[in-house]
């Protein structure tokens, strides 16, 4: 592993140092003509550019392929759980509003990160949503763990879904290091607040299908277990018996 690292280092040194060499011959060969000067220079951020894609590409590829498919998977067992302890009647429609809460505070990140340039904007924006679906999640738990039984399945399902979104900021960031340090006044770059849409989309295919996901294994299940609760309970958010119970109380097994 040590010699696979230092051999990417070296191949990486060779590559410096072979364009220095090429602009001295430029130089040498040319002097100062500012056109010429331009021109290579114009090819050696090409090629810093093509480099920095190169290097990036595979971690883009496991937000992609990896860390989004787990989540939806995560989001859709959870919600087959809801249902195996018949949510309906016990924890009533306010935990399925908890639950759609949650989604959108998923979601806004989701689609900035897919769709916007990433800058400090961006980044400040997944942080502040993560810590709010963070809290979020303690008060769904707290409130499900009153009215129905968790079981270890859906626990440990719940840490897929409070940890991937996590997974994938700290890849973000690691992606956009510049604007994260620039979020808070350190670094080389300037804290960029606009937003705009990316130069280069993600394949249409690949949003086409992520979003169909989406909406029929996530976003439909979830609302129609809102209104499957309402209807259980006669419009009620909550169940009579879970209003009976206090918070720290645990449901009736």
């Amino acid at each position: 592993m040590a010699h696979r690292d230092r051999e990417g280092i070296d191949e990486g040194l060779g590559a410096v140092v072979d364009r220095l060499l090429v602009l001295a011959l430029i130089l040498m060969k040319y002097g100062n003509d500012p056109g010429v000067l331009d021109h290579e220079a114009e090819k050696l951020k090409r090629d810093a550019r093509r480099e920095l894609h190169r290097a990036e590409r595979p971690m883009v590829l496991i937000l992609m392929y990896f860390v989004l498919p787990v989540w939806l998977s995560a989001g859709f067992a959870d919600w087959l759980c809801h249902r195996a302890t018949h949510i309906e009647s016990t924890a009533g429609a306010k935990e399925s509003l908890i639950h759609l809460l949650m989604f959108a505070e998923v979601g806004i990140p989701l689609v900035a990160a897919m769709s916007l340039v990433v800058n400090a904007m961006v980044i400040a924006v997944m942080i502040v949503t993560f810590l709010v679906h963070e809290a979020t999640a303690l008060w769904d738990v707290r409130y499900a763990a009153t009215a129905r039984t968790v079981s270890p399945i859906e626990q440990h399902g719940h840490s897929f879904l409070e940890m991937i979104p996590l997974m994938g900021l700290v890849i973000v960031v690691a992606l956009h290091w510049g604007q994260f340090l620039a979020l808070f006044g350190a670094g080389p770059e300037k804290a960029r607040f606009d937003l705009s849409w990316k130069e280069q989309q993600l394949p249409a295919a690949y949003i086409a299908v992520v979003m169909i996901v989406i909406v029929l294994f996530e976003l439909l299940p979830y609302v129609e277990e809102f209104f499957r609760g309402l209807r259980a309970n006669s419009g009620r958010l909550v169940p009579d018996k879970a209003s009976r119970q206090k918070p720290g109380d645990t449901a009736e097994r």
